[in-house]
This record gives C-alpha cells, sequence and structure tokens, in this order.
C-alpha cells in the first residue's frame, strides 16, 4: 500500500512539475504520451482477446499526431491531421490485406483513443489552460476503485 501512495504523489509531483513548467504545452505532450500509453495497452489487450494483430507502433503513433495536431491546428487544422492519419493508416491496407485481424482493431484504436482524446487538446487550446482536463483525468482516476 505504501508503494502505491508513494507513487501516486511521485506522478502528481512529475505532472505538476511540468505543467508549471512548460504549462499548456506540456499539458498537451502528458496528454499525449497519456494517449500512447494507453492506446497502447488497448492494442495488447485486443491481441489477447482475440486473433487480432493491430499495428501497435503506427497506431499509438497516429493517435500521439492527432491529438498534438488537434492543439496546435485547432478547428479545421484538427480534422485535416485527422483525415491525414487515417489516409496514411488505409495505406497500410496495400501490405496488409487482412482487414479483420490487423485493419479494424488498429482503426478502432485510433479513434477511441486518440480522435476522443483529441478534445481533451481543444480544451486546453480554447482556455489556455490545463485545469479542466486535469480535473477531468484527476476525478476519474480518483474514482477508480
Amino acid at each position: 500500500m505504501i508503494k502505491r501512495i508513494l507513487s501516486t504523489f511521485g506522478l502528481w509531483a512529475t505532472i505538476i512539475a511540468v505543467l508549471y513548467f512548460f504549462g499548456s504545452v506540456g499539458g498537451i505532450l502528458l496528454l499525449a504520451a497519456l494517449a500512447a500509453l494507453t492506446q497502447f495497452e488497448l492494442y495488447q489487450l485486443l491481441e489477447k482477446m482475440d486473433d487480432y494483430r493491430p499495428l501497435k507502433g503506427l497506431g499509438t503513433l497516429l493517435g500521439a499526431v492527432i491529438i498534438v495536431g488537434g492543439y496546435f491546428l485547432p478547428g479545421a487544422g484538427a480534422l485535416d491531421v485527422l483525415a491525414l492519419s487515417m489516409i496514411a493508416l488505409s495505406l497500410t491496407l496495400l501490405a496488409h490485406t487482412d482487414v479483420k485481424r490487423i485493419f479494424l482493431p488498429t482503426l478502432f484504436g485510433l479513434v477511441y483513443v486518440g480522435f476522443l482524446l483529441q478534445f481533451y487538446g481543444l480544451l486546453i487550446r480554447q482556455y489556455d489552460s490545463v485545469m479542466v482536463p486535469v480535473f477531468l483525468i484527476a476525478t476519474a482516476k480518483f474514482s477508480d476503485v
């Protein structure tokens, strides 16, 4: 129990230090890192569930690019980054023709994690503050039993 408490304090100290020194840009980079870890874990779960083989590296990278692109290119630019990511993922169909086992699980992770967390980046950009996303994530984290 003490290890869990210390790791929680260490994690929050790191987050607060990054937000203090780097502000909103640090917040979006933390969000992109969190999304990449989440998306990679989702891909590992999909592999264990069934005979799926998502492209973990590409999907994780494109998810992080969508989040960072949504911050630096708000509005229509965020949709352009999403469209370019979808095109890049679709080009993998030339090498991997197994749509059910490879393409669809990768696309699912990209949309479920990367696209949806992109809206946190847009909130950070709009309010020029990380407090709303940090509050939402902290509430979910501390409510997790």
